[in-house]
């Protein structure tokens, strides 16, 4: 939940966010930036992986990674303050 793919739909690539999948990871929801759902199969899935029509972009919600990123420099900041 929460990866970011680009999917290759009629010749352009779209940036979504996969927001849900089934619990035995079957089907898959991804929606768009612009808002747009796109559902599928795993196996549909797998066919665009495999073919380059589905790449990953970023494996943690973007959000995260970059609040991630601010939380670790605070540390490194209230260290340095400290000696």
């Amino acid at each position: 939940m929460g990866t970011w793919v680009e999917i290759q739909i009629k010749g352009e690539w779209v940036r979504a966010q996969l927001t849900w999948c089934s619990p035995m990871a079957t089907l898959f929801m991804f929606t768009s930036v612009g808002g747009a759902a796109h559902s599928m199969s795993r196996r549909t899935l797998d066919k665009l992986r495999a073919s380059d029509h589905v790449r990953i972009v970023a494996d943690r919600p973007v959000v995260d990674e970059a609040l991630d990123h601010v939380a670790r420099a605070a540390l490194k900041n209230s260290i340095g303050k400290k000696a």
